[in-house]
C-alpha cells in the first residue's frame, strides 16, 4: 500500500530494569491514523546493557512491544527477544536489538493516537539493565493505506 505518514524520534535517556515484572522502558513513539483501516509498521533500534550483579546466573532479559489505544490500558502485542548473557564477571555486556511489529488492525478509527511501548524484565531480581546508556535508540511508525 501506499505511505500516508511516517513519525520518529530518536532518545537517549537511559532507564535502569531491576525488576522481574514487565516493565515500560519509556521508549515509546505515538502516531494519530490518518485514516480508517489503514494499517501500521512500528521499527525500533535500540541499545541496551545487562549485569548479573553479583547473582549466580548471568543475566537473562525479556523485551516485548505494548500498544496502548487512546486512554486505554497497555497490551503486550509482541515478544521481541529472551537475551542471556553467561555469568562472567560484574560489568554490563552491551547489547543491540531491533523490535518491528505490523500492525494490521491497529486503526479502527482516526481520533484515538495509538503508542507502541517497548517493555522490558529480568528473570531473576537481583539482575540490572539499562535501557539505551550510551547511545540513541529510534523509533519509527509508519501507516500504509491498506
Amino acid at each position: 500500500g501506499k505511505l500516508l505518514q511516517m513519525v520518529g524520534s530518536s532518545l537517549n535517556t537511559a532507564t535502569v530494569i531491576s525488576t522481574t515484572t514487565e516493565s515500560t522502558t519509556n521508549l515509546s513513539q505515538t502516531i494519530t491514523p490518518s485514516k480508517t483501516g489503514s494499517k501500521l509498521l512500528f521499527m525500533c533500534a535500540g541499545h541496551y546493557s545487562q549485569n548479573h550483579n553479583g547473582g549466580s546466573y548471568g543475566p537473562q532479559t525479556k523485551l516485548q512491544i505494548y500498544k496502548q489505544i487512546g486512554s486505554g490500558s497497555d497490551t503486550k502485542v509482541h515478544q521481541v527477544t529472551y537475551d542471556y548473557v553467561a555469568n562472567t564477571n560484574s560489568v554490563y555486556h552491551s547489547h543491540h536489538f531491533a523490535a518491528t511489529y505490523f500492525d494490521s488492525t491497529a486503526t479502527l478509527n482516526t481520533t484515538d493516537a495509538i503508542k507502541y511501548t517497548i517493555y522490558a524484565n529480568l528473570l531473576y531480581a537481583d539482575h540490572q539493565m539499562r535501557m539505551n546508556p550510551s547511545g540513541y535508540t529510534s523509533l519509527v511508525i509508519q501507516e500504509y493505506d491498506a
